[in-house]
This record gives structure tokens, C-alpha cells and sequence, in this order.
């Protein structure tokens, strides 16, 4: 009888890895303009924008999952960096990876820091 009732039938298909490329990229847009606000600016890598991508994506759920990685991942340790003052005004902090990792590194730490010894991420 619950089937009687609905009107019609919506199919969903699944995320293509452009679309949920895409997705990612808006959502990081997202996370870059909110820092715009303390004056940083945030740069990616498209293997970030990838891996942030895959880890987001769930078969089940869709892209659902993305923003709580987003949040995990970056957003979280830009609000680490910036208390811990690595992060600091007139900043520009890349994205990018190592090793499989993410990583965020200011300009600074950039040309001051050789490449074994930088922080990686989860």
C-alpha cells in the first residue's frame, strides 16, 4: 500500500570522480574564503583536492561525508596553526601532499623548512 502513494521514483547514480572533484573544490572554496577573513590566503594541490575528494566519498552516503573531512583534515589544523601562531595575517598556506598525506605549510615555512622535515597530516 506504501508503494501506491508515491508519486514517483526518483534514481539516483553514483558520483563521478569529476563531480566529486567538483564538490570538493566548492566546499574548499568554502574553507578559503572563511580564512580570507584573517587576511590568509589557501592555496591547494590537485592531489590534495583529490585525496580530500576520495576520502570523502562514500558509495552509501554520497559526497555527505566530505564536509566532516573537510573539518578534520583542514580545518581543524588551520585553527591549530593559527593559535599556535604559525599561521599568521597576510599568510598564504598550501595544501598539498606528501608521502600520501596531507600537509599545510605557510609561504614561510615553506622557503625556511627542508622537505623531510615538514609536519604531515592524516
Amino acid at each position: 500500500e506504501f508503494l501506491n502513494r508515491i508519486d514517483g521514483t526518483i534514481i539516483f547514480h553514483p558520483l563521478t570522480d569529476a563531480e566529486i572533484r567538483q564538490i570538493a573544490l566548492l566546499e574548499l572554496n568554502r574553507v578559503r574564503k572563511q580564512i580570507a577573513e584573517h587576511n590568509i590566503t589557501l592555496e591547494f594541490s590537485d592531489e590534495a583536492v583529490d585525496l580530500i575528494g576520495k576520502r570523502g566519498y562514500d558509495p552509501t552516503f554520497g559526497a555527505r561525508p566530505l564536509r566532516r573531512i573537510i573539518t578534520n583534515l583542514i580545518e581543524d589544523a588551520l585553527a591549530e596553526g593559527l593559535l599556535e601562531g604559525r599561521f599568521k595575517s597576510a599568510d598564504a598556506v598550501m595544501i598539498d601532499m606528501q608521502e600520501g598525506l596531507l600537509r599545510l605549510r605557510s609561504q614561510r615555512e615553506i622557503e625556511q623548512t627542508e622537505p623531510d622535515e615538514e609536519p604531515a597530516l592524516a
